[in-house]
């Protein structure tokens, strides 16, 4: 039951970590822009500032953070984009179940609303709905 739930939240929150990974990219694409300013330095300014490799150092520690960051999100979407993909060519009921379970949990449409879309009974959608969950959950782990 506890492997279910996790392997749900992972369908449910696929869609938000592509955001996530767009946005980190672009942070990525900032900073690979971003010069650090060395005309205005000298011995005669006052106050405290970071030497010039301080913040080339400090830029490159970002820069690597941000790309394990990708990475880690790209290798989660890739274990759920497998097991879905495991899903594919086992029959006709799994492929509803499939289906079922991305309209439910990416798409995040209740089950009328996929009774509709798919033209099925609210019986048949529960029940692809569940094989289709337990299907995922032991793909996910192989993933």
């Amino acid at each position: 039951m506890e492997d279910t739930k996790a392997a749900i939240i992972k369908l449910k929150m696929y869609k938000q970590k592509q955001e996530v990974i767009e946005m980190k990219e672009s942070q990525l694409v900032l900073l690979e822009s971003a010069r650090i300013k060395t005309s205005k330095l000298s011995d005669e300014s006052g106050g405290t500032r970071k030497d010039i490799y301080e913040q080339l150092e400090d830029m490159l520690v970002k820069k690597e953070e941000l790309r394990l960051e990708i990475i880690k999100l790209r290798l989660e979407q890739a274990a759920v984009d497998t097991a879905l993909k495991l899903m594919d060519g086992k029959g006709k009921l799994m492929e509803e179940a499939k289906e079922v379970i991305k309209l439910r949990h990416m798409e995040d449409k209740s089950l009328m609303e996929i009774e509709i879309d798919l033209d099925m009974s609210e019986s048949t959608v529960k029940r692809r709905l569940k094989k289709g969950e337990k299907e995922f959950t032991r793909l996910l782990k192989l993933a």
